[in-house]
């Protein structure tokens, strides 16, 4: 079972379909959009401190003493959550204002990563590490790391 379109016109209507499709594939032909800690829009300080976190290190834990921390790979485990979000926003992805569609593809990326950054899927922090920062939220300091998660639409590299 299927559909037909029946028109003396029908080549017309396809042809014009074609031109928009491929207007559209023009405009976003070498675009990207990139999220998470994006060099120029994120501080230094805080992309820094995803490395650290993502990969774990051993060294100065927040000028309090010396760690060896584990690794708590949240960008890798925001996945989930971004495509999720990102699905949404692309069923209402909007031809006419690509901009803003592209735009909102980006909010959607970075509120998944701020989403696995506030989960609890990680390693539970050791009792020495919960002495030295005084609370036991993982991957949470002061606050700087989560108000750092950025999006970016530019050309693709």
């Amino acid at each position: 079972m299927g559909a037909k379109l029946k028109s003396k016109s029908g080549r017309a209507l396809l042809g014009r379909l074609k031109r928009r499709a491929d207007r559209l594939r023009e405009a976003v032909d070498g675009v990207e959009v990139v999220a998470g800690f994006v060099k120029g829009k994120s501080s230094a300080d805080s992309i820094f401190k995803a490395y650290m976190n993502e990969f774990g290190h051993e060294g100065p834990m927040f000028g309090k003493g010396w760690a060896k921390t584990v690794p708590r790979p949240f960008m890798a485990q925001s996945r989930p959550y971004v495509q999720e979000r990102v699905h949404s926003a692309c069923e209402l992805f909007s031809a006419r204002n690509l901009k803003q569609s592209m735009d909102n593809i980006g909010q959607a990326m970075t509120q998944g990563i701020e989403e696995s950054l506030i989960s609890d899927k990680f390693e539970k922090l050791r009792d020495s590490t919960v002495r030295i920062k005084g609370h036991n939220t993982i991957l949470v300091e002061s606050g700087e790391m989560y108000d750092n998660v950025r999006s970016e639409v530019r050309r693709a590299k």
